[in-house]
């Protein structure tokens, strides 16, 4: 194997684990959300929710896992979709005339704070 091989298969592995570390931080990060959104909702049955739930977690592990996982993504789907509304709604219509739309459209000012 030359040096230049021995280099690229270094940087692909360096690549390879960069991706893995990420990956498996936003699956753990969405599931703890998830787990905690289904704990909020178990909150909401009183002592008897909040049984079943650590219960479900004991008895049903695998299933607890991919439900969190599952509501932690349509979690995090939902909230940027509602921040992008927001974001949407405030910043108004577009102007009618054609050059002041082009500024509207490409952030250029009066139109660049938004």
């Amino acid at each position: 194997m030359t040096i230049l091989e021995s280099i690229g298969v270094g940087a692909a592995a360096v690549v390879a684990t960069a991706l893995i570390l990420v990956l498996g931080w936003l699956i753990i990060s969405r599931t703890i959300t998830g787990a905690l959104i289904l704990f909020a909702w178990a909150t909401e049955s009183g002592f008897m929710g909040v049984a079943l739930y650590f219960l479900c977690w004991a008895i049903l592990f695998p299933l607890m896992v991919i439900a969190s996982l599952a509501f932690g993504i349509f979690a995090q789907y939902f909230g940027l979709v509602v921040a992008r509304d927001v974001k949407r709604v405030n910043r108004g219509l577009p102007p009618k005339d054609s050059d002041e739309h082009l500024k509207w459209a490409n952030r250029h000012p009066p139109y660049d704070n938004q």
